[in-house]
């Protein structure tokens, strides 16, 4: 299957549905930060998402740090 192929397929569902333009982008970073928080390495993730600069890639990195530390300030001990 192709990219062009998916994103028209996501495309036309969100449309179908009633979803506005930027679900598209929530549900690729969703998915980012999901494979992230899953044990993906940041130059895996990279290649998975079709990133030039793994800089890009880190935000979701960050991100998951950022959830981690917020979880560790919660909690006790």
């Amino acid at each position: 299957m192709y990219v062009t192929t998916v994103r028209l397929a996501v495309h036309k569902y969100l449309k179908k549905v009633g979803i506005s333009k930027g679900a598209v982008h929530t549900l690729r970073h969703t998915f980012g930060t999901y494979k992230s928080l899953n044990g993906v390495p940041p130059k895996i993730l990279q290649g998975i998402m079709g990133h030039k600069k793994l800089e890009s890639t880190l935000l979701y990195v960050h991100l998951v740090d950022t959830e981690v530390r917020a979880y560790q300030r919660s909690t006790p001990l």
